[in-house]
C-alpha cells in the first residue's frame, strides 16, 4: 500500500513529496514499537507523530476534495 501510494501520488507530485518523510518516520516508529523489546514512545515523540499524521490526513483530504470524489 505504501509503495503504491508513493508511486502514484508522491513520485508523480500529485501530493507533496514531503509526505514521504512522514510515511517513513511513521513506519519506523511502528516497527520499533512492534519489534524492539523495550520501546516506549515518549510524550514528545507521540505529539510529533500525531502532528505529522494530522498534516498527512489534511493533505490527502484536500486532494480528495479537489477531485470531487466525495460529491
Amino acid at each position: 500500500m505504501i509503495a503504491y501510494f508513493t508511486k502514484e501520488y508522491l513520485k508523480t507530485e500529485i501530493l507533496d513529496r514531503s509526505l514521504a518523510i512522514i510515511i517513513k518516520e511513521s513506519l519506523l516508529c511502528r516497527e520499533k514499537s512492534d519489534y524492539d523489546d523495550f520501546y516506549v514512545a515518549g510524550r514528545t515523540e507521540a505529539e510529533e507523530q500525531f502532528k505529522s499524521a494530522k498534516h498527512f490526513v489534511q493533505q490527502v483530504e484536500n486532494y480528495v476534495n479537489s477531485q470531487s470524489y466525495l460529491t
